[in-house]
């Protein structure tokens, strides 16, 4: 296995297909970044293209005060939210995760589940990007209140208050869907 800081190196230093390595190891985790700020297939691979150019540009300047997941998590919310801006973009396109089951019982359970998943993704298309994105880093993404701040450049305990405000938005906009629904 290549360490981050061997991948970089090879990187620097001209090998081709390093870069490729890099790429590999991390696009995944940037598209996830820019489909939850921009909401958008389209618009989200585009962001994450200019992800890659911006990384692939400043690498050498990258100085390894935090880990190199972390930097380029902070590119990808950065590049997210310019495009956003620039498109001024906050719609939801809501995709059907793939449902298997092997019984009846297994697929209700799976509807169940990409139910309550559809209704969270609408309930976060209706908070702050801001909020959204603490919500997914620390819940969804499983980032650390350290990493969340590296990659916000807000404080940490910006973070953890926004993230707790974020957290009892949600609750009452799922609630009154909730209500709604009734």
């Amino acid at each position: 296995m290549t360490t981050d800081d061997q991948i970089i190196r090879n990187i620097i230093s001209g090998e081709q297909h390093a870069f490729r390595v890099l790429v590999n190891e991390y696009e995944d985790l940037v598209f996830t970044m820019c489909y939850r700020i921009l909401a958008h297939r389209h618009l989200a691979e585009e962001a994450a293209q200019d992800v890659f150019v911006k990384v692939y540009r400043k690498l050498h300047l990258f100085d390894q005060r935090s880990s190199l997941k972390t930097w380029i998590y902070r590119i990808a919310y950065r590049t997210a939210i310019d495009h956003q801006r620039k498109k001024r973009v906050r719609t939801i396109e809501l995709e059907k995760a793939p449902m298997v089951a092997d019984s009846q019982d297994d697929a209700q359970v799976l509807m169940e589940r990409s139910d309550e998943q559809q209704r969270i993704r609408r309930g976060l298309a209706q908070l702050k990007t801001i909020d959204a994105t603490l919500i997914n880093l620390y819940y969804m993404e499983g980032q650390s209140m350290e990493e969340i701040s590296e990659i916000t450049k807000l404080s940490k305990s910006n973070v953890k208050v926004r993230l707790h405000r974020a957290r009892h938005k949600l609750a009452e906009i799922l609630s009154r869907k909730q209500m709604e629904a009734t």
